[in-house]
């Protein structure tokens, strides 16, 4: 609630003044329900100019995989918008490769990040500690495109 100041000619003490100040300042400490709800969904709209690359191929998922000698390397295979991402989850290293040249950036849930610069045929790779079972996802950057990957724990 806003209290309306009293006439120009009306002289205030200190003390008064303060209250009348606090008084309005406090009236806009409190934000609405309504509009906290807005500001989160907005927020979530950040990203919705990014395409999402779908995982089309999970190793882990083929039923060979629990006979397989292959222990501790993943492969993990991404798709969309024109695009195919091939990656190899070994220990602390990534090995990939991607459709054309670009960046690719690997992205923990955590904030953290590690980045290479595919080459002329698309190979990259990432020395990254993958071993503490938090989600990551990748992020393809060409030109002005991001495609993202949907999150995975390695």
């Amino acid at each position: 609630m806003v209290t309306m100041c009293p006439s120009s000619d009306s002289q205030f003490g200190d003390d008064e003044l303060e209250g009348l100040v606090q008084e309005t300042l406090a009236a806009d400490r409190e934000v609405p329900d309504g509009w906290r709800e807005a500001a989160r969904a907005a927020y979530a709209w950040r990203t919705v100019d990014e395409e999402l690359l779908a995982l089309t191929y999970d190793s882990e998922q083929e039923p060979a995989a629990a006979v397989r000698g292959d222990e501790g390397t993943r492969t993990l295979e991404f798709s969309g918008d024109g695009l195919a991402l091939e990656v190899e989850l070994t220990g602390g290293r990534v090995l990939g490769q991607v459709t054309g040249a670009g960046e690719v950036v690997l992205e923990w849930a955590d904030g953290r990040t590690a980045s290479a610069t595919a080459d002329g045929s698309g190979f990259f790779s990432l020395d990254a500690a993958l071993a503490d079972g938090g989600p990551v996802r990748f992020c393809v950057r060409r030109g002005g495109a991001r495609l993202v990957t949907e999150w995975v724990v390695p």
